[in-house]
C-alpha cells in the first residue's frame, strides 16, 4: 500500500497536535486538577470551647466583659446561638473564680462541623468545631513554569471567594474587625500550587504557597 506525501503530512500534523495538546498545561486542565485535589468548596472550621470552665468574675455579667471573647460570646448568646448558665463560685487558694457552663443551642449546633454534631455536655470542658464559611474555587489567574527546574515543573497561581459565611463569623467580625482569618474580609484570597508533567500527564505536586 503506498501513501501519498499529503497523508503522511496530515497523519504527522496529528501527532504532533496530540503531543503538543498533552504538554499543554491550559487553565482549564490547571482548574480542574487543583479542584480535584483541593477539593472545594472548602469548609472553614474554628475550634470553640463549650462545657464547665472557670472565668476570672464574680457575676456572669462581669464574665462578659473581661475582653473581646467574653463580649463575643455574649452576641452568640444575644443571637440565640449558645447558652451561658452562671453556675456559681469557687476558690483556689484564696483567689476566686466564677464558673460557667457553655452550650450551645439548637440554632448553634446546625452550624457545628459533621463530626461534631450531639456536642452537648454538662461537666468539663471540650473544643467543637464550627463552620465558619466555605471557600469556592474562582479560577486560575496565572501560569508560569519555574526558572529552577528542568523537569516540567510549574507555578499555577488561582483566587478564591469566600461564600456562606455563618453568623458565628458574622458576629465575629462585628467585635474583631481587623482580624486576618480565612473567612474575614481581610484574610486571603489566592494561592498558588506546583505542578509538575509526567509522562502520562500532569500532575498536583500538593505545595501551596499563600500570598
Amino acid at each position: 500500500m503506498q501513501y501519498n506525501g499529503s497523508v503522511i503530512y496530515l497523519i504527522s500534523l496529528a501527532l504532533l497536535c496530540g503531543c503538543s495538546s498533552t504538554k499543554e498545561l491550559t487553565r482549564s486542565k490547571a482548574a480542574k486538577l487543583i479542584q480535584d485535589n483541593i477539593k472545594f468548596p472548602k469548609d472553614i472550621i474554628s475550634n470553640y470551647q463549650i462545657g464547665e470552665s472557670n472565668v476570672p468574675a464574680k457575676t456572669l455579667e462581669a464574665a462578659f466583659a473581661l475582653n473581646d471573647n467574653s463580649r463575643y460570646s455574649r452576641l452568640l448568646v444575644v443571637n440565640g446561638l449558645e447558652t451561658i448558665e452562671w453556675k456559681g463560685t469557687g476558690n483556689y487558694y484564696g483567689t476566686p473564680f466564677g464558673i460557667v457552663l457553655t452550650n450551645l443551642t439548637d440554632k448553634g449546633r446546625r452550624y457545628l462541623a459533621p463530626a461534631q454534631v450531639g456536642a452537648v455536655i454538662t461537666k468539663g470542658a471540650r473544643n467543637v468545631a464550627i463552620k465558619m464559611c466555605e471557600l469556592q474555587f474562582d479560577g486560575v489567574t496565572g501560569i508560569t513554569p519555574l526558572s529552577d527546574t528542568a523537569d516540567g515543573g510549574t507555578r499555577v497561581e488561582y483566587k478564591w471567594r469566600i461564600i456562606n459565611k455563618t453568623p458565628f463569623q458574622n458576629l465575629r467580625e462585628d467585635i474583631f474587625p481587623s482580624e486576618q482569618s480565612s473567612c474575614s474580609p481581610n484574610g486571603l484570597t489566592q494561592g498558588a500550587v506546583v505542578m509538575r508533567l509526567y509522562d502520562d500527564g500532569w500532575r498536583f505536586e500538593g505545595t501551596t504557597f499563600f500570598r
